[in-house]
């Protein structure tokens, strides 16, 4: 409204989708994580281990580098956000959420296929021991 009455050049009319690319990530961990207690029927309030930096943790990483690698997976969404800046918003809005959810789906991904890959492993230890 402003904008329109001073007569001031529009800036950056997707603006809206930067603010998501810097949110993202926090949005969707509090999404999941409150889906996930959901379906345990927990209260979306209480406590867990099933953000995404415990993810990592359990993956082996120290806490500066599942900081590390939080931040890199933000300043992806983020470069990407601003490179496709020139874009109608209808279309860099749909690109930047795609991209941005599967960075973000990566070391859920990840971790649930080693969980898998450990398990397997230990199962096949164990009943060789027992032959």
């Amino acid at each position: 409204f402003l904008n329109l009455a001073l007569k001031l050049p529009n800036v950056y009319p997707n603006a809206p989708v930067i603010v998501l690319a810097i949110l993202s990530f926090s949005l969707l961990d509090t999404l999941r994580v409150f889906v996930l207690r959901a379906i345990k029927r927990k209260s979306p309030f209480m406590p867990d281990n099933n953000h995404l930096h415990h993810i990592l943790l359990r993956l082996g990483l120290s806490h500066k580098q599942a900081t590390a690698i939080l931040l890199l997976q933000s300043l992806l969404v983020f470069t990407l956000a601003f490179l496709t800046q020139d874009l109608p918003i209808y279309y860099q809005l749909p690109i930047v959420l795609i991209v941005g959810v599967i960075i973000y789906l990566v070391p859920i991904l990840s971790f649930k296929h080693l969980h898998a890959q450990f398990s397997n492993w230990y199962m096949n230890l164990f009943e060789s021991e027992t032959r």
